[in-house]
């Protein structure tokens, strides 16, 4: 459980804070060793928004047994594009993993499933890391740029990406790339 609260210093400016109490236990099992951490979070931060183009968010705090930096920036470039960047570090297992992939389920003219950021067949795991059954820290950095057309769209997003298994059963991955899409309503 959490509580999050905010204070606006003026219109540039918020205080950003959260406290709470977490608990996460995961039973040992023949392949993980499973992992247990209980205790006080916290996250202190602030949200800066200097205009209508730009806003950027810093916190730092305790979550999920460490101590960690997340970053976002949004700035618009030119009426119609966009620049986003992010560094994210959360703990997940497989099965969070899959459902944060969901949103990117859709079909081609034939109807097989496939992945709308790649055009790929579509894999309910996460891409690069394929199916782990294990709990792991996720450290992403990402970066894009995306133009908006009269009725498509054009984005680049490069990334890197980094799981820490909490449990030692698997060696730290690492995952970095290039994204181009093309969309058209």
């Amino acid at each position: 459980d959490t509580l999050n609260a905010e204070y606006h210093l003026n219109f540039k400016w918020t205080l950003l804070g959260t406290a709470g109490y977490q608990r996460i236990h995961y039973d040992r099992t023949a392949q993980s060793l499973g992992y247990n951490n209980e205790g006080l979070i916290w996250n202190l931060g602030f949200r800066l928004a200097p205009n209508d183009t730009t806003a950027f968010q810093l916190t730092y705090g305790k979550q999920q047994g460490s101590y960690n930096v997340n970053a976002t920036l949004n700035y618009t470039l030119l009426e119609r594009t966009v620049i986003n960047a992010q560094y994210v570090v959360q703990v997940e297992n497989f099965l969070q993993t899959a459902f944060a992939n969901f949103p990117f389920l859709t079909h081609d003219p034939l109807g097989n499933p496939i992945d709308s950021r790649t055009g790929l067949p579509y894999n309910f795991a996460n891409q690069p890391f394929g199916q782990q059954n294990t709990l792991f820290r996720d450290k992403l950095a990402n970066l894009s740029i995306t133009h908006q057309f009269l009725r498509s769209s054009l984005s680049l997003q490069f990334y890197d990406e980094d799981r820490d298994p909490l449990d030692g059963t698997a060696p730290t991955e690492e995952s970095w790339g290039a994204i181009g899409n093309y969309h058209r309503d």
